[in-house]
């Protein structure tokens, strides 16, 4: 029996265009998947970071409108939870943080003025109670919905 050899490399090499064809499409669906998963996984992983943010805000906000005030101790956690939100967001939830922590602390400083047994009962404190009467709506506004909104493009799954 006398083998082809020319037959045998013709009929070989007519079979590995169409399996190598096959191959690259397997390979690129492989990368194709692979691509989504990692895309996935970093949008998750955004999603986590986000969240923190979000219920570090919540957190604050919480703590005003259930005790009227705040301590300088949860300004400051406020701070060092939120600090990444420059990179998480776009610039207006870090122009956002930044009202709600100017508001913080001129409700901390309204408070401790209120404390104070010197501040007589007058045209000052009641300047401070307004101050304040405005600034605890504020917070419970942002509470109720406005940081909600504020968040709701950035928590979304779409």
């Amino acid at each position: 029996m006398d083998i082809d050899y020319l037959s045998l490399i013709r009929i070989v090499s007519a079979t590995l265009a169409p399996i190598t064809a096959i191959a690259a499409t397997i390979g690129g669906v492989i990368a194709y998947q692979q691509f989504r998963v990692n895309r996935d996984k970093f949008r998750l992983d955004l999603y986590e970071k986000r969240l923190h943010v979000y219920k570090a805000l919540m957190s604050l906000l919480n703590t005003i409108t259930v005790h009227s005030t705040v301590s300088l101790e949860e300004a400051r956690t406020f701070i060092s939870e939120t600090h990444e939100a420059t990179f998480l967001f776009g610039s207006d939830i870090p122009i956002y943080f930044d009202a709600v922590y100017k508001n913080t602390i001129q409700l901390k400083n309204n408070y401790d003025k209120l404390d104070d047994q010197k501040l007589q009962i007058g045209t000052e404190r009641s300047i401070l109670v307004n101050q304040n009467t405005e600034l605890f709506l504020w917070f419970a506004e942002q509470y109720k919905t406005g940081a909600q909104e504020k968040f709701k493009k950035y928590l979304s799954f779409r």
